[in-house]
């Protein structure tokens, strides 16, 4: 069976604007491009994920970055273009010009997979997986997810399949950004009777999925079991990946413990497993810790905040304004990269790079 690392993170509204010189939010200029992809690919590394989803990517940048995220890839693990593993698909996510993005990696005992309406399967490093918006339940009837307007017209969730090379399992990954506003709860709600949770679409032989990994911005606070969305997903059969916060707070009180500048749980995966398989719990990535360059023994408990400056030689390559950056919320504005403290890290994780952590786990499919 294969160990599948699934790494989730929404990179909030990541569009051109982030990439070029602050101020300037014209044609893509390069400023800081390349430190961005850098921290991806870091983080990839870092988490040695063999499947990469991005959520809240502008279409404006969605199809520069997947190419660029996979060539630092290689460079950090050894390939080059003509036999590095990482693929990538990126389709329009249908609101907000937002694109979803998945990297996978096919040296790690499972490949995309095509299967036709007679059950043959078609698997091999090039081969284009079955992939596009999930909207449709096992009898073939269309699943409407809302919008934060309207019961209906929402984001859907991006589906693409694969299958183990040693057990012929075949498994889906979906991606979903819930919809912001009154309507979100429908749309989670709705998300376990798509069919690419159990099964292809390729009437009449409608061939088993065997195992699932849904993961997304859920838009709703999944601490506490009593919830009814949380019960909605673990229902599948499926275990949670993260019971823990994932949102960076607005405005958070000036303090060194990174626990206190979290604020919801929105992002989570979800496991579905065949027999034998194992979900294992996931964790999420503490960006201000991995992306500050302070020492071990300052933070509260040191044991629980390993793999601190990870990420902290990337975060020091920023071109950002550095005055006036983090604002009224803290007081001590960031003077330097990476940051040295874990205020001047709060401002320059939400407001550089997401308010979202990354969530992270490895299941046995």
């Amino acid at each position: 069976m294969a160990n599948i690392t699934l790494l989730h993170w929404n990179i909030e509204t990541f569009g051109i604007r982030n990439v070029n010189k602050p101020g300037h939010r014209g044609k893509y200029d390069g400023t800081n491009g390349p430190h961005y992809v850098t921290y991806f690919a870091q983080l990839v590394q870092n988490t040695n994920a063999s499947i990469f989803c991005m959520i809240e990517i502008k279409n404006n940048l969605s199809g520069i970055l997947p190419g660029a995220i996979i060539i630092q890839l290689n460079a950090l693990q050894g390939f080059n273009a003509g036999n590095t593993p990482w693929r990538s698909i990126t389709i329009d996510s249908g609101k907000n010009s937002e694109a979803y993005i998945m990297l996978y990696r096919t040296d790690r005992n499972f490949l995309p997979v095509q299967v036709d309406a007679a059950g043959t399967y078609t698997t091999g490093q090039n081969t284009i997986p079955i992939n596009g918006l999930g909207h449709q339940d096992t009898a073939g009837n269309t699943v409407q997810f809302p919008s934060s307007w309207g019961k209906t017209g929402g984001r859907r969730p991006f589906v693409v399949t694969f299958r183990t090379t040693d057990t012929n399992n075949n498994f889906s990954v979906i991606s979903y950004h819930a919809m912001f506003g009154a309507a979100t709860a429908n749309g989670i709600l709705r998300l376990p009777s798509l069919n690419y949770i159990t099964q292809f679409n390729n009437n009449p032989t409608y061939t088993a999925i065997n195992g699932s990994l849904i993961s997304g911005d859920f838009n709703v606070d999944f601490i506490g079991t009593s919830n009814i969305y949380y019960n909605n997903l673990t229902n599948l059969p499926s275990t949670n990946a993260v019971n823990a916060k994932t949102v960076v707070k607005n405005n958070p009180q000036s303090s060194n413990d990174p626990a206190t500048f979290l604020d919801s749980s929105y992002d989570n995966i979800f496991q579905k497993v065949p027999g034998g398989g194992v979900a294992n719990a996931g964790s999420v990535i503490n960006l201000m810790v991995q992306s500050a360059n302070v020492p071990l023994p300052a933070l509260p408990p040191p044991a629980a905040q390993p793999g601190v400056g990870n990420l902290s030689a990337a975060a020091g390559n920023f071109d950002i304004p550095t005055a006036n950056f983090v604002g009224v919320s803290i007081a001590n504005p960031i003077a330097a990269l990476p940051p040295t403290n874990m205020d001047q890290a709060w401002g320059f994780v939400r407001k550089v790079i997401s308010n979202h952590y990354p969530v992270v786990v490895t299941t046995t499919i």
